[in-house]
């Protein structure tokens, strides 16, 4: 029988649960579809650098827990994402609880979609992109996945697209 000390038990477990979170995706695993490839594509979209240019109800996604529920009722939910330039926690070493695990790369609006383009820290550092569909006070997750290569602006995300350097299923 082997003994597992609590230090080795709790790294055991941590990355048990880091391996499923990453590979977990709360709506099930979304693709980027032909339609939604399109609008990426071919949609004029306003580009920001920073998380005010946000729709409300994309916001709220990403704030709520769990993803895709809406907050309780009158609660305000801070944005779990720094803005670029801010303090956030990279790596998996956290130096401070309180800074967010994703930091903001930009965000690109159209009529009714929103792309949130960002970096995302901890075991397995990745650059990650998530398409919404909105109207009002609703938005749908419509495609979130891993970009390969340093991006920086919306031509580079299309570049990327265009040419299959990227992965579905990326975390949010």
């Amino acid at each position: 029988m082997i003994r597992l000390f609590p230090k080795a038990l709790t790294t055991v477990f941590c990355l048990i649960a880091a391996g499923v979170t990453l590979h977990a995706s709360p709506a099930g695993e979304r693709t980027l579809t032909p339609a939604d490839r399109k609008h990426l594509l071919t949609d004029k979209f306003q580009t920001s650098y920073t998380s005010h240019a946000l729709p409300t109800s994309v916001k709220v996604l990403y704030a709520a827990p769990p993803l895709n529920s809406p907050p309780p009722s009158g609660a305000k939910m801070p944005f779990p994402m720094a803005e670029p330039g801010k303090p956030w926690n990279v790596g998996d070493a956290v130096q401070d609880t309180s800074l967010p695990f994703r930091l903001l790369i930009f965000v690109a609006v159209s009529k009714d979609y929103c792309l949130v383009t960002y970096e995302r820290g901890g075991i397995a550092y990745s650059r990650c992109a998530s398409l919404f569909h909105y109207t009002g006070k609703k938005a749908d997750l419509r495609w979130s996945g891993n970009i390969y290569g340093d991006f920086k602006t919306l031509h580079d995300v299309r570049v990327a697209i265009k040419t299959n350097k990227y992965r579905d299923g990326g975390l949010l």
